[in-house]
């Protein structure tokens, strides 16, 4: 059974970060790149939606029972047969 909370946990950094860094994408590039913060604070914007992505896709994974992926490579190998085997 999934755990729709946590995936909503997830989505909801998702939508946090994506704003963030649609924010940015606002700047002019000088002033971007005048402020090595700014560069920081998008990598950690873009890592943590990537990280929360891989975290659905492995609980997704785990209660439908496909197997143990033990890094992203396998997580998008399995989420890929998983989309498969349901038609998609």
């Amino acid at each position: 059974m999934l755990y729709f909370e946590l995936i909503e946990e997830r989505l909801d950094q998702i939508r946090v970060s994506v704003n963030r860094l649609e924010k940015m994408k606002l700047m002019a590039l000088e002033k971007f790149l005048s402020d090595p913060d700014n560069f920081a604070v998008s990598e950690h914007h873009l890592r943590t939606s990537l990280e929360a992505l891989f975290d659905i896709s492995r609980h997704i994974i785990a209660k439908k029972s496909l197997g143990k992926p033990e890094n992203y490579k396998q997580v998008r190998y399995f989420r890929s047969v998983e989309s498969v085997n349901a038609g998609f």
